[in-house]
């Protein structure tokens, strides 16, 4: 799954996170896209090790011209270590938004709370198939 995905001080950020099935540790290697489907600010790889059970998390980082806020993002692909595409399993609970809002606005920016993307849907590994 990824999740936690926003824009703030000229960085796009985007959290990662998987959780194996089974007995052995895997290591993913998941593609994430940051922003829109139409328009994306990057589409990058990062690598994810997790011993079964466990949930492991990679952030994803990237400069972008794109004004603060909050950002679309989704897991393109996702393979283990031996090429293998995981099962899907249980679904994980969402990254914690780490991207506070300020207390107040400032000048010209709208009052209220900023509306979150539509977050996208969990992918997450269950393991390699055997």
């Amino acid at each position: 799954m990824v999740g936690d995905c926003f824009v703030r001080g000229g960085q796009a950020h985007g959290r990662v996170l998987v959780r194996p099935d089974g007995t052995t540790p895997h290591t993913f290697t998941v593609r994430v896209r940051l922003g829109l489907e139409s328009n994306p600010i990057a589409v990058e790889t990062v690598r994810v090790t997790a011993s079964p059970g466990q949930i492991g998390q990679a952030d994803v980082t990237v400069p972008t011209q794109t004004p603060d806020g909050s950002l679309q993002c989704a897991v393109l692909s996702i393979v283990d270590e031996t090429g293998a595409s995981p099962v899907m399993g249980e679904p994980l609970p969402p990254p914690p938004d780490s991207n506070p809002m300020p207390a107040q606005p400032g000048p010209g920016a709208p009052s209220g709370p900023s509306v979150p993307a539509t977050p996208p849907q969990p992918i997450v590994p269950g393991g390699s198939p055997r």
